[in-house]
This record gives structure tokens, C-alpha cells and sequence, in this order.
């Protein structure tokens, strides 16, 4: 975000619904690429995971997000992130490189989510749009001219990234560490970066879906908030 960060803090939905984490962490970006994941299944399969071309994980997303949002006027990269649990806001860099295939057949699953696609990198108007809680110099008028940036209408753009596949052992049965952000053998978490704009500022949330299969669906089991940031 442009400007200094005046304020971090937590969601007053995550403190009632979802865990927070003691501390941030800086943001870490993986390059590599990551489409296919072999994870565990609870009968002790292993299956192959092409990510990017799952239409009904990313349709559990899109629904969980949905619900999440309210009525948030919500608009979608169809290009997902790399797999990758240290981050926190939305970088173009890291974008898994994915095939024009996968990228429409994503695309169309946002459609028929009744949502609409956009770039993240050209839609990463945060730069020019601090939080709200930031000020600027104020003009000849007294006014601060901080979010002369921000665009006229209220939407968020999520970008969501390719699931990571658990390979621990929780205790007492949990399904997501909150100490290492890592999901548990036969779950999967996928990072969902979500930058909200409008008139009067920005914020991002990070979160981590929470998913497992259920008679051959992905189902998100639970949403982990970890950062949010105005």
C-alpha cells in the first residue's frame, strides 16, 4: 500500500468465527511452480491434484467467499497463486504460470459463480489507494488528499492461490496448525488474498481455506483468518 501502515488489526469477524495468528509474518514469496500436488487421502490413496483445472475446489471457494463477503460486489483473477503460505497481500509475481486452457475453464467457473474476472495487477489499486486510516498532506482547503486514488465504487478482488496439501499429524484432531499455518494430513489450505476498495480507502485480508473431499467434492471445512490490514 501506498504511504506508511497507520494501523494493523484483526477483523472483528475473524476474532468470532476464525483463529489469529500472535504475530505477522513478512511476506516470503515462492516462485516455483506447484499445479500438480500429490496429497494424502483419509483412506491412504494417494491422488494427483491438478489444482489449477479442479473446477469444484475453486467453485467451494468462490461459494465460501461468497458467504464470507456478503454482499461485497466481488470480482476474480482466474489465475491462480503459487502454492504458497507466506502470503500476505497480492504480488504478480506471484502468479503460477498456468496454461490459457486452465485460465478460461477458471474463468468460466467464476462466471458461473455469478461473478465477474478481473486482472489483480491492474485492479491492485491499494498503491494508490491507502488505507483508510492513512493521511495525507491536506490540500489548499484543510482537506487530505490521501485517497484521491481510490476508485468511486466499493468492490474486493480476491486472488486465490493453488491448495497446499497437509502432511502432519494435528493434535486433539485439529485440522489446521495456527503456529505454522499448515493444514493437517488429508486436508488442504488454500491462501486467499483479498484487497477491498472504495471511496474512502483499502484493506486486505489473508486467510487460509481449509478443504477436504467429501463424497468426491471439495468442501471448504473452515476459513483461518491471518492478516488484515487498512
Amino acid at each position: 500500500m501506498a504511504g506508511p501502515l497507520r494501523r494493523r488489526q484483526v477483523n472483528t469477524h475473524f476474532r468470532e468465527n476464525c483463529e489469529i495468528p500472535a504475530r505477522f509474518r513478512r511476506l516470503a514469496i515462492g516462485i516455483g511452480s506447484l499445479l500438480t500436488l500429490v496429497a494424502s487421502q483419509s483412506a491412504g490413496a494417494q491422488e494427483s491434484i491438478n489444482a489449477a483445472a479442479d473446477t469444484s475446489l475453486m467453485s467451494a471457494i468462490l461459494r465460501a467467499a461468497i458467504s464470507n463477503g456478503g454482499r461485497t460486489d466481488l470480482r476474480v483473477d482466474p489465475r491462480p497463486l503459487v502454492a504458497n503460505g507466506e502470503l500476505y497481500t497480492f504480488e504478480s509475481n506471484a502468479l503460477a504460470p498456468v496454461s490459457a486452457p486452465d485460465v478460461r475453464l477458471r474463468s468460466a467457473v467464476i462466471q458461473a459463480a455469478g461473478l465477474r474476472t478481473v486482472d489483480a495487477t491492474s485492479a491492485n489499486q491499494s498503491k494508490n489507494c491507502p488505507g483508510v486510516f492513512v493521511i495525507g498532506k491536506p490540500d489548499s482547503l484543510g482537506d487530505s488528499n490521501s485517497h484521491a486514488g481510490c476508485p468511486k465504487e466499493v468492490f474486493a478482488v480476491l486472488a486465490v492461490g493453488l491448495p497446499r496439501a497437509g502432511s502432519k499429524v494435528l493434535a486433539a484432531d485439529e485440522v489446521y496448525d495456527l503456529a505454522t499455518e499448515t493444514v493437517a494430513r488429508g486436508y488442504w489450505a488454500a491462501r486467499v488474498i483479498r484487497t477491498s476498495l472504495g471511496p474512502s480507502g483499502s484493506s486486505v485480508y489473508a486467510s487460509d481455506y481449509v478443504l477436504a473431499k467429501r463424497a468426491g467434492a471439495w468442501v471448504v471445512i473452515k476459513i483461518v483468518g491471518l492478516m488484515y490490514t487498512e
